[in-house]
């Protein structure tokens, strides 16, 4: 993993997470799959919402493996709690100037609630509880 040092504290934390949570996804097979059944069930504006989101980043959002691993790389690289800030309002603002002919949509979705990004969240953690630390076992 790498990210550059002269990003701010706070963004390196932010960045090295999200990286982090990549390499869970490629090495957890489990994991991976969860997250790939998650992107899967993503239906009518959520699925809009994250084609938005992965377009503005310059991602191919038809390519489930890759959208799934993204979506899951975003999800996680903050706790639960800053879910809304991160996509309500620090993403909101930056989708609409890229696509302003879907901000009134993003504020009508955004605004109602909309994104089951909690969900997807909550449904992604247990998956991931699944796997400890292993510490190898003493030779003998």
């Amino acid at each position: 993993l790498s990210i550059s040092r002269e990003s701010s504290e706070v963004l390196r934390d932010l960045l090295l997470t999200h990286e982090a949570f990549h390499g869970l996804f490629f090495t957890l097979p489990r994991y991976r799959e969860a997250c790939q059944a998650v992107w899967e069930d993503l239906q009518g504006p959520a699925r809009r919402f994250w084609s938005l989101f992965l377009d503005w980043g310059s991602y191919d959002y038809r390519d489930g493996y890759l959208a799934a691993n993204e979506m899951q790389a975003y999800l996680f690289q903050q706790s639960r709690a800053e879910l809304n800030f991160y996509f309500r309002h620090r993403t909101a603002g930056r989708l609409e100037r890229a696509f302003p002919q879907e901000a009134p949509w993003l504020r009508e979705f955004l605004g109602s609630g909309g994104g089951g990004f909690e969900a997807a969240f909550d449904r992604l953690a247990p998956a991931l509880r699944r796997y400890r630390c292993r510490r190898p076992s003493p030779r003998r």
